[in-house]
């Protein structure tokens, strides 16, 4: 029997980050289970990098989407600056883009880390009177709440207590326990998560060294709570999809360099070495300036080819076209980044960069012998990029890798496990879900 679902996901299609797709991909799937969906999430506004109109597509008519007022600044947030903009320039930079670049260095320095428990928080007001009207004509068989942001949960929480209906907490990262968050802030949001987590009936989470770092932080917690559904991969798409191959050996990375958790320096030193092999690097995603300047500053600009934000086709067209995927793991063993199923569905061989060997992504490419994994080391990376090459210009690659599509990560298989635990959490069953409980 179909259940009626509230979902509350900050990000929604058509804006493009992994959250939104996620869940445009869950939503798709049970709606045409026969569950009925309205969703919360905020105004889309085209200026907006990651706005993907195509997106829009996807979405079943019958899903309501509930498109509220994401807050004041959120200009700010997102970086916007009018296309059309006619404004007054210095040295080829528009008064408007210079403005709004110090309004923003400001906001993220000195207003951001006081913003808990994220920046969204500005959303919270206009998201719950929202819910408060939708509450007095509406009854929910459950609600979802999507991080990041973790302003999701704080919306969840009160909707929650407001009526009283099952609440399954979603979480992309970990929050007080994430390797990137701030010491300074942990003793505010461990307590405010607690609160949450003691009121939430079932967790999601994308791993399972996620799920038990919850349960060593919250032994409150019961196992049979949390359930563990990972990122995944559009396998219709990876099939329809045209490659688009380049004329050299061409790595492509699909996504954002940080500072501190994954800088790209040593694999930019090992480029520089490599003048003799006609290689190129394609790097499709946000970039920060410190590492445009970087790539100029050597002269590296015709190996290393910054294209920045791209449509999802596009993307995808770039991975399958590839003659190796560039991945960068994450440290201290809880986190995989979403690439490295998307990579899967492009069935290329994958360039694994690990900080630890507690790398989950590492140690799953090894496991499906589709890649090669290397320390964060330049000789490290230079070694496999020869190697790698080699095996392209000898014809050896699709022997040497097992490139067979890993169907386990579909979106497909992924949204059946959630539509199970929801069946489950509404019947208030216990652990003899068939799905992957911790």
């Amino acid at each position: 029997m179909g259940k009626k679902i509230f979902l509350i996901s900050h990000d929604f299609l058509p804006f493009s980050s992994p959250r939104s797709i996620r869940w445009g991909h869950f939503v798709k799937y049970l709606a045409s289970q026969g569950h009925t969906i309205d969703v919360l999430t905020i105004k889309s506004l085209r200026h907006q990098t990651a706005y993907d109109e195509n997106l829009l597509k996807s979405i079943p008519s019958q899903v309501n989407i509930i498109r509220t007022y994401p807050g004041p600044l959120h200009n700010i947030i997102y970086d916007y600056v009018s296309k059309n903009s006619k404004t007054l320039k210095f040295f080829g930079i528009s008064f408007e883009t210079l403005v709004r670049k110090i309004i923003k260095r400001v906001f993220n320095k000195a207003i951001v880390p006081l913003l808990i428990p994220d920046k969204f928080i500005l959303w919270l007001p206009f998201a719950l009177n929202t819910i408060k009207k939708l509450s007095k004509t509406n009854k929910y068989d459950i609600i979802i709440s999507s991080s990041n942001p973790r302003t999701d949960h704080i919306i969840g929480y009160y909707f929650k207590k407001w009526t009283g209906t099952k609440w399954m907490v979603d979480y992309g990262d970990p929050w007080v326990f994430n390797p990137g968050f701030q010491r300074w802030r942990y003793f505010i949001d461990k307590q405010i998560e607690k609160r949450l987590l003691k009121v939430a009936d079932y967790l999601i989470v994308t791993t399972k060294e996620t799920a038990y770092g919850f349960v060593k932080h919250y032994p409150f917690l019961k196992t049979e709570a949390i359930n563990v559904i990972s990122q995944g991969y559009d396998d219709q798409k990876y099939q329809e999809i045209l490659p688009e191959n380049g004329d050299l050996f061409r790595i492509v990375y699909t996504g954002i360099f940080y500072d501190g958790i994954r800088e790209p320096y040593a694999f930019f030193e090992a480029i520089k070495e490599l003048d003799n092999l006609d290689i190129e690097v394609v790097i499709a995603g946000k970039i920060y300036p410190k590492f445009i300047k970087w790539v100029e500053n050597n002269k590296l600009t015709k190996k290393i080819i910054f294209l920045g934000y791209q449509e999802q086709d596009k993307v995808i067209a770039l991975q399958k076209g590839a003659d190796a995927l560039l991945l960068f793991g994450w440290l201290d063993g809880y986190q995989i980044p979403g690439k490295t199923f998307e990579y899967f569905g492009a069935r290329r061989p994958i360039l694994a960069i690990k900080y630890d060997d507690q790398d989950i992504a590492a140690n799953m490419i090894n496991e499906h012998k589709c890649g090669l994994v290397v320390l964060n080391k330049k000789e490290e990376i230079l070694l496999a990029i020869k190697h790698l090459y080699n095996l392209k210009q000898t014809g050896q690659t699709e022997k040497y890798f097992n490139l067979r599509s890993v169907g386990e990560y579909t979106w497909y298989n992924l949204a059946r496990k959630l539509s199970i635990a929801i069946e489950n959490i509404t019947a208030e069953m216990n652990n003899s879900s068939t799905t992957d409980s911790i």
